[in-house]
This record gives structure tokens, C-alpha cells and sequence, in this order.
């Protein structure tokens, strides 16, 4: 268990929440930390799209710049649900969503959309259920930022 605050990172691994992962995703927005760090924690693909949503709604607002969401079993309707989000907001640079449920079922809609994201300079997906060879043309798409 780790909570650890340094304006303006926060991290919360392998955490027993007294509020919901939701009562996070409202707040974190407009907080002006820059670097979170959630991964380990059960969120799944719900408590996911609620943080797209939120970076969304407060995208003026939002200094997100690092987002690591490992192991935090997210699967394809979440990822293509943020980085569909990551269209409007293009502040966040790193997105860590290694050791998820995302599958090879969604690569192509997800190198498309790396394409358009022209903001993320690091995307981990190692861990996943992604072939080698897509996950070379992330790679390859991510350098080109």
C-alpha cells in the first residue's frame, strides 16, 4: 500500500480507497497534478472511461502530462474510450496501460488513432494481448511525435 503526494504527482497503488475511483476522476482534473499514477487497483473499464470523461469536461483546467494505469484491468472499450477522449485534450504526453485485457481485436482502430494523436510521446502497452508486430508500429507511430 503507497499514497504518495508531491505537487504535483500522486500516486495510489495497490490502495483500499475510502472514496470511489469515480469521486478521483471528478477532482483530479481541476487539481493541477500533473503526474497519476493508479495502476494496480482493480478500475476496470467503467472507472477508466470516467477519467477520460473528466480530462475531458475540465480539459481547460486539466495539467494532466502522465497518466499509469497498469494492471488495472482495463480491456478494449476502455482504451479506444480514452483515446478517443485524447483527441480533444492533447496535453498528456505518457499514457502506461501495461498488463491490461487489451487484445489484438482493436489494433487497427487503435494505430489509427495514434495517427491523429499528435501529444503522446510514450504509450505503454507491453503486457497486453497485442501482437509484435502492432506493437512496433506504436512504437513507430509514438517516435514520430
Amino acid at each position: 500500500m503507497k499514497l504518495r503526494q508531491w505537487a504535483p504527482h500522486v500516486l495510489i497503488n495497490s490502495f483500499t480507497l475510502l472514496i470511489s475511483f469515480s469521486d478521483i476522476a471528478e477532482i483530479l482534473p481541476r487539481t493541477g497534478v500533473r503526474y497519476f499514477n493508479i495502476s494496480k487497483n482493480f478500475l476496470g473499464d467503467e472507472a477508466f472511461k470516467q477519467y477520460a470523461d473528466r480530462i475531458l469536461e475540465y480539459h481547460e483546467e486539466c495539467r494532466l502530462t502522465k497518466m499509469d494505469f497498469s494492471s488495472c484491468r482495463i480491456g478494449d472499450e476502455g482504451i479506444l474510450h480514452f483515446l478517443k477522449a485524447l483527441e480533444e485534450y492533447d496535453g498528456l504526453s505518457c499514457l502506461r496501460v501495461s498488463d491490461n485485457f487489451i487484445s489484438e481485436k482493436i489494433e487497427k482502430v487503435v494505430v489509427e488513432m495514434l495517427d491523429l494523436n499528435k501529444s503522446l510521446v510514450e504509450f505503454a502497452v507491453h503486457g497486453n494481448r497485442i501482437s509484435l508486430s502492432c506493437l512496433s508500429r506504436f512504437l513507430l507511430m509514438i517516435l514520430s511525435n
